[in-house]
């Protein structure tokens, strides 16, 4: 459930336009003041709300994400590695004589059965053997791995059948290793991973374990995994590390190679269950499928996290376009293009996936994926960390809402930088290089039917709605777009923060493009990119400005000073432009103010809340002066494209 309220003096109708033309570069940069006022509040719903300082308010209402709360998230004893080597039952592995020093320990062949709850310190190795744990439901037990190699043919190395839980402790200094060997045998267990667990189990410890399957999974369990510290290297044909209710990572070392996902966890059956949540620790994942999929809830509060899927961004499918007006020619998918999940390969490359909530409250990651690098069913929610992302299709995408109120988000390569049916920015620093659309507020994951796109409603015609918005609330955002740096089959409404648009230099694409309305409350948007597509502010309760400009160049500063000579904005732009929409604080609804780009200034006097007009696909008003001098004047309020 999701809408979006302006309360007071709702938007009032404003637009502007400076006119040019130029070859695209790489060079420039990002200078802005910012005038520090207003609030932004985010509630335990995930509801965003922003105040500027006039008392407007914009809210943002979502529903509530359950989120995995640390606290509870793991007991006291998945950290506890003590025991008493005294008290403990030793157990030494070796073909065809194998021993235990306890009867609750059976040996039969080279398998190796624990039927009681205890500690039991393991070493030696089993060249085609198992250790299997079978005891009652109510037991709890703690296997001290020290030196332990086994390794089976066509079964589980470890196999734990039935206890309450089991800790696998991996004694300090150890090195230990379990590997399944060729096609796993048929049976009605269905067995199909080097460590199968139908119980809750928890590895912890300073010591090292490795696992290989050649033809299944590395580590399952049927209910809860849990990791709180070691170090592990899983190499699998399928998924590295699978479990059915959640896979919880406190702490440790993980290099995770596998042939589909490297951490997923599924429940078919019990919506709430199925997830994945990272803590802290060092993962590395190498994933012919997904990174880490989820069907609930994927959560990251901390850690570094590296993930490379589907062999990485080079990998991701290649988009094509027919044509661009505004989204161009769709070929199935709102923006045009189509979609790698159309495409013959079923497999699914994202890096992280869930089928619920997607949340990162923190940590180090890096993302290199040939599909959506954080891709979400639900709610995608970013409160802080620092995440690096190339990817060959979305950086960032929700099939509902996208939430970003903190953290550091480099988003180097994408097709499109950030899509969602809303997209609301309260906080942080994100930077994102598209080769189609910057930031794209859709119809989530449904396709469209296909067809000419004109004036944001992208590939299929998707009809403007109130349900889709970009909302701009707080933080600083910088968009470097080949296609539309905002595409909104909505509003975009800019209330607070700053956003800096190099947008396109061809004129079948637009800085800004919006289905309903474009509306200015406060903070800064700064949108440059080609004249053809051109369109500003709808309504504005701070001054808003939209110009053409003749030769406008990368490098070429912008700038807006009052009658004062105060500086209220700055920017330069990275590439060519030949149109530019700015709205700051400090720009009233009169007064008059320089504009400066380049070496040309001119001076502007406000007589409302907007300055200059746009009038539909052609863009704003006409003319410029020659050598980049400010042109257009004083026209008349148009509602853009829509």
């Amino acid at each position: 459930m999701k809408k979006i309220k302006s309360l007071s003096a709702l938007f009032l109708s404003a637009l502007l336009v400076l006119s040019g033309c130029g070859d695209s570069d790489d060079n420039g940069g990002v200078n802005a003041v910012t005038d520090e006022n207003g609030s932004v509040v985010t509630d335990e719903a995930g509801n965003v709300q922003y105040t500027d300082g006039n008392g407007n308010t914009i809210e943002v209402e979502y529903g509530s994400v359950k989120a995995v709360d640390p606290d509870s998230a793991f007991s006291n004893r998945d950290f506890k590695t003590e025991y008493d080597v005294s008290s403990a039952v030793k157990v030494t592995l070796a073909d065809g004589a194998s021993s235990a020093n306890a009867e609750s320990v059976n040996v039969d062949g080279d398998t190796v059965t624990i039927t009681d709850e205890g500690v039991y310190v393991i070493t030696g190795a089993l060249t085609n053997g198992s250790i299997v744990v079978n005891a009652e439901k109510t037991d709890k037990l703690q296997l001290v791995l020290d030196g332990v190699n086994v390794s089976s043919a066509g079964s589980a190395a470890l196999y734990v059948i039935s206890a309450d839980k089991v800790f696998v402790t991996l004694a300090d200094e150890s090195e230990n290793a379990f590997s399944s060997v060729g096609a796993y045998a048929e049976t009605d267990e269905g067995v199909d991973a080097a460590v199968y667990s139908k119980e809750d189990i928890t590895f912890n410890g300073a010591g090292a374990l490795t696992v290989v399957s050649e033809e299944g999974h590395g580590i399952v369990s049927k209910d809860d995994i849990k990791f709180t510290g070691g170090t592990y290297t899983v190499t699998a044909a399928s998924h590295a590390v699978s479990a059915n209710d959640r896979a919880y990572i406190a702490d440790g070392k993980y290099t995770l190679t596998s042939g589909k996902d490297g951490i997923k966890a599924e429940n078919n059956e019990d919506v709430s269950l199925g997830i994945v949540y990272v803590a802290d620790g060092e993962v590395n994942i190498t994933s012919d499928g997904d990174g880490i999929d989820a069907s609930s809830i994927v959560q990251i509060d901390g850690g570094t996290l590296t993930v490379k899927s589907g062999g990485g961004s080079e990998n991701g499918k290649i988009h094509t376009d027919d044509m661009s007006f505004g989204g161009g020619w769709g070929g199935g998918v709102p923006g045009g293009g189509t979609s790698p999940e159309t495409s013959e390969s079923t497999v699914s490359t994202k890096g992280i996936k869930s089928d619920g909530a997607l949340v990162i409250n923190g940590g180090t990651l890096e993302l290199d994926c040939a599909d959506d690098a954080l891709h979400s069913a639900g709610k995608l929610s970013i409160t802080n960390g620092s995440l690096a992302i190339s990817t060959g299709d979305d950086g960032i995408h929700s099939d509902t809402d996208v939430v970003i109120s903190g953290g550091v988000i480099d988003i180097a390569t994408s097709y499109e930088g950030i899509e969602g049916v809303t997209i609301t920015v309260a906080g942080g620093e994100i930077s994102l290089y598209a080769s189609d659309d910057g930031m794209n507020a859709a119809g989530g994951d449904v396709e469209a039917t296909g067809g000419m796109g004109f004036g944001g409603f992208g590939g299929g015609m998707m009809e403007g709605s109130d349900e889709y918005s970009i909302n701009i609330l707080g933080g600083k955002t910088y968009v470097n777009a080949d296609g539309d740096g905002i595409d909104s089959n909505g509003s975009f409404n800019v209330a607070g923060g700053e956003i800096y648009i190099d947008g396109p230099t061809n004129s079948g694409n637009g800085a800004l493009d919006c289905a309903t309305s474009a509306n200015a409350t406060g903070g800064i948007c700064v949108a440059i990119g080609a004249q053809g597509m051109a369109t500003g502010f709808s309504s504005a309760t701070q001054g808003a400005m939209m110009f053409t400009v003749n030769g406008g160049s990368a490098g070429m500063e912008i700038t807006v000073t009052d009658d004062k000579g105060s500086l209220l904005l700055s920017y330069t732009p990275k590439k060519a432009f030949s149109s530019i929409v700015l709205t700051a604080p400090g720009i009233d609804d009169s007064g008059k103010y320089t504009i400066t780009v380049g070496d040309a200034s001119a001076e502007v006097e406000m007589d409302g809340y907007i300055y200059g007009y746009s009038s539909g696909m052609q863009g704003g008003a006409q003319g410029g002066a020659p050598g980049g001098m400010p042109g257009g004047g004083h026209g008349r309020p148009g509602g853009g494209r829509g």
